[in-house]
């Protein structure tokens, strides 16, 4: 949960129960990652084809590539439904739609101090924080899906430097 000042109030960006319900977000997040990942692989994939095969090479980057732009031009409208779902928690009664968070988005985005921050790659970046501190990706399953959720368990097992048991909290 994090509060911000926006054309003079305080908004509540909270990542949690509305939010998971809002099909749009979930898919968004789901869209963006698969998106990036798919264009990793593509690209992963030219790099580890012979030389002697340039137009297979040539191929697997023009889709990584064409995949990476098309989730970029994806991200103004990731950003407002990541920003809309984030309001939906605790101002549901005040911004009833899309269109009004989108008008909200604009204030945020103008009132931004640093003009490297004023874009929705920023947005997408803050609310993907605050999704992370709100555990929203635990749970949508989201973790589980992208593989995330055992990566942290590892970690913490290195950490503590024994395994969990199984029911062991």
């Amino acid at each position: 949960m994090r509060r911000l000042t926006i054309n003079g109030k305080e908004y509540t960006f909270k990542f949690s129960i509305e939010a998971s319900l809002y099909n749009e977000c979930t898919e968004a997040m789901m869209n963006m990652f698969l998106s990036f990942g798919e264009a990793q692989g593509e690209a992963e994939g030219a790099a580890g084809i012979a030389k002697d095969d340039i137009d297979s090479a040539r191929t697997h980057l023009m889709s990584a590539m064409r995949k990476t732009f098309t989730s970029i031009s994806n991200i103004p409208q990731t950003a407002l439904t990541l920003f809309y779902a984030g309001l939906l928690e605790e101002h549901s009664d005040s911004i009833r739609s899309k269109n009004d968070a989108k008008a909200l988005l604009a204030h945020f985005i103008n009132e931004l101090e640093d003009e490297k921050d004023k874009n929705f790659y920023y947005v997408v970046n803050l609310m993907m924080d605050i999704m992370g501190e709100d555990h929203f990706f635990d749970l949508t399953g989201l973790s589980k899906v992208l593989g995330t959720d055992e990566q942290t368990e590892e970690t913490e097992e290195k950490k503590s430097g024994r395994k969990k048991k199984t029911g062991e909290a």
